[in-house]
């Protein structure tokens, strides 16, 4: 299952059509995006510094049980309330206890998945990314990109 979503995540990320910016009347050079930047540009990254918070809920269904965690997350301030079934967690993730790390863990999973497209472009300094202009999707066999994006194998929260 989790293989299954993180293709498709993957493959939603691949196939965003980048958006076309308008030619001011003086033409002045302007810099070549990355595609990591296009990827998130195109999914709203230029209104992120508008945010004030962002309430979320992740679900996973696995085999016969089912989990969720709520979140309301704060980014101008990094403060984080986690919500489960057993509790309630306030925190900053500036100022963490052991209890706040742990939880943080979720967090970061869930966080990177609802805003996939951004976060690649903000963990650029911890991974590479390649663009294959064309290769064959695996469901439709048609011609597309493919980003490849790694991780280094140290640091964060997930095991090797």
């Amino acid at each position: 299952m989790a293989k299954y979503f993180s293709a498709c995540i993957l493959f939603t990320i691949l196939f965003i059509s980048c958006k076309e910016t308008k030619k001011t009347e003086a033409p002045q050079p302007e810099k070549e995006l990355t595609i990591l930047e296009k990827i998130a540009y195109a999914n709203g990254y230029e209104n992120w510094n508008k945010v004030e918070e962002l309430k979320f809920t992740f679900n996973v269904d696995r085999d016969t049980s089912h989990f969720e965690r709520t979140w309301i997350w704060k980014p101008k301030t990094n403060q984080v309330t986690a919500i489960s079934t057993e509790d309630t967690l306030v925190y900053n993730r500036k100022d963490m206890d052991s209890t706040a790390y742990k939880t943080n863990g979720g967090f970061i999973n869930d966080k990177y998945w609802l805003i996939a497209p951004i976060n690649i472009l903000w963990d650029k300094d911890g991974s590479t990314n390649e663009l294959t202009p064309s290769a064959e999707a695996p469901i439709s066999k048609t011609s597309m990109q493919k980003l490849t994006v790694v991780y280094k194998q140290d640091g964060g929260y997930t095991p090797w």
